[in-house]
């Protein structure tokens, strides 16, 4: 019998050779590796540039037909959602109608975008719709509850604060609603699609909406009327129109000290009733439409006031006016970061326009604001780097057009002055032969944001970088590849801005691919480390089997009972399992059960689809079609995928009908002879 000191006499410096040398072996392959860098990050780079390409973007060389089947079930996927949610308005469920138009609506409009382009813009402008329309229902809904209670509790003032509150909340539905039917007809005359259910699920809620407020309005307000009449129809800005009234409440009593307003765009003209309830009230136009035929006049009730709101309309005919648009001289000069200021006056023949709104723009930056009850309104464009130096001019114009009032645009000048600026720079190489390249630009101080940085190396353009709104840019190149030390140029063209030129320079030190400088192996070629390395493996190799080798013919004896061998584990339930799970689950969570009966398909195929853990659902099922399956299963991953799709993405998720033909789709799957 062998004793167990001899055994270990022998084996302990065999053990400590064997690890000595597999040290050695992975320092040598270090090396190696490190020799063969430079040429792995190129093999790398070009492999991800050949094969790398966004989730859901439509490659392309795709042919029509594919690009026409892609879109169509993108349109049909979002007007289903758009469909969907505007039932679930019609009956109330607005934080789920909002869902709808949620983050899987968003992600399904964002791959239409890839494909279609500018086309979606009519399923953005409906999703934005039908989102405001839900938020706008559930506020006027808890607005409603908290109508009722504080009329339940005989809180008059609160009741008719709450009741107003409605009033205004029902006009903006109204609104938003007649803007979300006017995306579907455009949707519907440009996709093909038919929104009929769901336009008319809008419109019940819309008049819904104003039966309810009507109701209310009813019981909470006292009925009033108001009356309005006109010496003529024809106004104008230089000719404004008289108007006079009366308002009463609806048995004839007269209600003074009320407001009454003018409507106008840009700001109502407002008088208050006497005693009588009589109102004259003489109206500028400004920003009424040169079409239009009406002008309307309303009673405004304050919010605890017993009275309902009145309106009455007064039939004119718009004459548009040429007004007067002058500036005052500019200060300057301004410089980089600065504002020009500029204040204008709109004017009738020495009368003051109030609320017409004006743009000041200097090279492509722009001011907005109306004019204030004196006419007038000061512009601030602000001075980036784009604006050029020198003299410039600003142009100050209306922002509309075909209202009461025209106005020309005018110009003023202003000097702009160039300010000098600081660029840095700094290089790091890495060990794949890159070139980190970093720095910022600021001028006077400030930074310079969206700037142009050209990169330079050794003298020859390489890259161009952009600063951030912090004035940093940031970048990487390749470096030259026999170089040691390489030289980095940035450089910011100040050309065609207020801006003065600038240029920073760094130095990075490359070490050579397939060198160790001062290493342990320093100068031995890879040549010469790929034959080392090979004779140590021999060496690991062979002394291993001598030890085996050993072991078996002198085996050692032992006291202990030789162990069982052990029964293999299990890695996970067997697609059977899962799927049997997933038949338990149908009649309670038909969600979870569809997500188990694919994850079981999927995992019973996976092993014939070559990467296919890392695929999407699509992708997946791309890839099976393309691998040669049997027709029969291809159709039965498909059925399963689409059940499986509105599980996740529908925010309703399935039913039990569903989910019962995904689990049989699954079955098809899982008991096919791939």
């Amino acid at each position: 019998m062998r004793s167990d000191v001899s055994s270990v006499s022998w084996r302990a410096p065999l053990l400590v050779i064997v690890a000595a040398v597999a040290v050695l072996s992975l320092v040598l392959a270090g090396g190696l590796a490190g020799a063969a860098t430079a040429d792995a990050a190129a093999l790398q780079q070009n492999a991800t540039n050949e094969t790398d390409s966004p989730e859901h973007v439509r490659p392309d060389d795709a042919g029509d037909d594919d690009q026409d089947a892609t879109a169509g079930w993108l349109e049909n996927r979002l007007a289903g959602m758009l469909a969907d949610g505007a039932i679930q308005l019609d009956e109330g469920e607005y934080e789920l109608a909002d869902q709808y138009v949620g983050e899987a609506y968003q992600e399904r409009l964002g791959q239409y975008v890839d494909v279609e382009g500018e086309q979606s813009e009519a399923f953005e402008q409906a999703g934005e719709s039908q989102r405001e329309l839900a938020t706008l229902l559930e506020e006027y809904q808890e607005t409603l509850d908290a109508y009722e209670t504080a009329r339940d509790n005989g809180n008059e003032t609160r009741t008719r604060q709450l009741a107003r509150e409605l009033a205004e909340l029902s006009r903006q539905i109204e609104s938003e609603g007649v803007a979300l039917e006017r995306s579907f007809v455009v949707l519907e005359n440009t996709t093909d699609t038919n929104y009929s259910d769901a336009t008319r699920s809008v419109n019940e809620t819309v008049v819904r909406i104003r039966t309810d407020t009507e109701r209310i309005t009813e019981e909470t307000f006292v009925a009033t009327n108001l009356t309005a009449a006109a010496e003529r129809e024809r106004i104008a800005a230089d000719r404004p129109l008289a108007i006079e009234g009366r308002l009463t409440s609806e048995n004839g009593t007269p209600i003074g000290n009320a407001t009454i307003a003018v409507l106008d765009p840009a700001g109502a003209t407002t008088v208050t009733t006497d005693a009588e309830g009589r109102y004259a009230v003489t109206h500028r136009p400004r920003l009424l439409r040169a079409n239009a035929s009406a002008l309307t006049v309303v009673f405004r009730p304050d919010a605890a006031s017993p009275y309902a709101r009145a309106e009455a309309n007064v039939s004119v005919d718009v004459e548009p006016v040429a007004a007067e648009l002058s500036i005052e001289p500019i200060d300057g000069p301004v410089a980089f970061g600065e504002r020009a200021s500029t204040t204008a006056t709109v004017s009738v023949n020495g009368t003051p326009l109030s609320g017409v709104p004006l743009r000041a723009t200097l090279d492509g930056n722009s001011s907005s604001a109306p004019t204030a009850t004196n006419g007038t309104v000061t512009l601030t464009p602000t001075v980036d780097a784009a604006v050029r130096a020198g003299e410039r001019s600003i142009r100050v114009a209306p922002t509309f057009q075909d209202r009461a009032v025209t106005l020309s645009p005018t110009s003023g000048s202003v000097t702009v002055t160039e300010t000098a600026t600081t660029l840095s720079a700094s290089a790091t190489a890495n060990a794949t032969g890159r070139i980190a390249i970093s720095g910022r630009l600021v001028a006077d101080g400030t930074p310079v944001p969206n700037a142009a940085i050209e990169i330079a190396v050794d003298g020859a353009p390489a890259t161009t970088l952009r600063t951030d709104a912090d004035g940093r840019y940031e970048g990487s190149v390749q470096a030259p590849g026999d170089a040691d030390v390489v030289s980095v140029r940035a450089s910011f063209d100040g050309s065609n801005s207020n801006l003065q030129g600038a240029a920073a320079t760094a130095n990075a030190t490359v070490v050579a691919a397939g060198t160790d400088d001062g290493g342990l192996f320093g100068g031995i070629g890879r040549a010469g480390l790929l034959a080392a390395l090979g004779v140590l493996v021999l060496l690991v190799g062979g002394g291993a089997w001598a030890w085996w080798q050993r072991d078996d013919a002198e085996p050692e004896s032992t006291d202990a009972p030789a162990p069982e061998p052990e029964e293999p584990t299990p890695s996970g339930p067997s697609p059977d399992d899962v799927l049997g799970e997933a038949r338990d689950r149908l009649g309670s969570d038909p969600t979870g059960a569809t997500t188990l009966a694919y994850g079981a398909a999927r995992s019973s195929v996976a092993d014939a689809v070559p990467g296919g853990d890392r695929r999407t659902h699509r992708e997946f099922l791309a890839d099976c079609a393309a691998d040669g399956f049997e027709a029969e299963t291809v159709e039965a991953l498909r059925t399963l995928t689409d059940r499986y799709e509105a599980a996740v993405y529908d925010p309703t998720g399935i039913d039990e009908a569903g989910a019962s033909e995904a689990l049989d789709a699954a079955d098809r799957v899982a008991a096919s002879d791939r």
